[in-house]
């Protein structure tokens, strides 16, 4: 698609209001107390376990967001599990900061419509999800989102970042956030590199 003057149809969409500007920022950590052999099954139960009870890994997430809800951000997090989920929303919750879980174990779709309702009217600042938000979910105020769970599918990558895109033309936003947790998993490194390239892209905007 090329819309004429433009070197990118994202180039027009955000000028005209209807995305936001998206800042990307890489969340790294120090990798040295994984050991390889717990990353071995990539995207399975036990590296996801893994990188979810790494301290380090989400000491550096929790201040990311703490950080973001001083600047008075509406965040959604996507976790690597649900238990993930749960123990992020509670560490926030004793910091201080208005969070919750949501994920499809736990919650019946009363109590998911009630949470999503609470982030929605700004009772809750901060949504963490485990596989629930990353499609069809709409709250054109968010402007900060944290992707927190490795992945090697760009497309769900991109549909995670998009919840925070919305522009202030469509009741959103100028600018949002897009944090990515950087873990060092080589089955993922094409997604390290699509975090690249969009960083790259969306920086280019500024030069041109």
């Amino acid at each position: 698609m090329k819309i004429p003057g433009y070197l990118s149809p994202i180039d027009y969409l955000v000028e005209q209001g209807y995305l936001a500007k998206a800042n990307f920022k890489s969340l790294n950590y120090d990798h040295s107390t994984i050991a390889a052999y717990e990353l071995k099954d990539a995207g399975g139960i036990e590296t996801m376990t893994t990188l979810a009870n790494n301290l380090e890994r989400n000491r550096k997430i929790i201040d990311t967001i703490i950080d973001e809800c001083h600047q008075n951000s509406q965040v959604i997090v996507f976790a690597c599990t649900v238990e993930h989920g749960i123990n992020l929303a509670t560490a926030l919750s004793y910091k201080g900061i208005k969070a919750a879980s949501i994920d499809s174990k736990n919650d019946t779709p009363e109590s998911r419509r009630a949470k999503i309702a609470q982030y929605k009217n700004g009772e809750l600042q901060v949504l963490v999800n485990f596989n629930v938000l990353t499609a069809g979910f709409d709250a054109p105020k968010t402007n900060v989102t944290i992707i927190a769970k490795p992945m090697n599918s760009l497309v769900q990558y991109l549909q995670m970042a998009g919840r925070a895109m919305r522009g202030y033309k469509s009741g959103g936003n100028r600018e949002c956030n897009i944090y990515t947790v950087m873990d060092n998993i080589p089955e993922f490194q094409s997604i390290s590199l699509a975090f690249g390239y969009w960083n790259d892209m969306w920086a280019e905007k500024e030069t041109n």
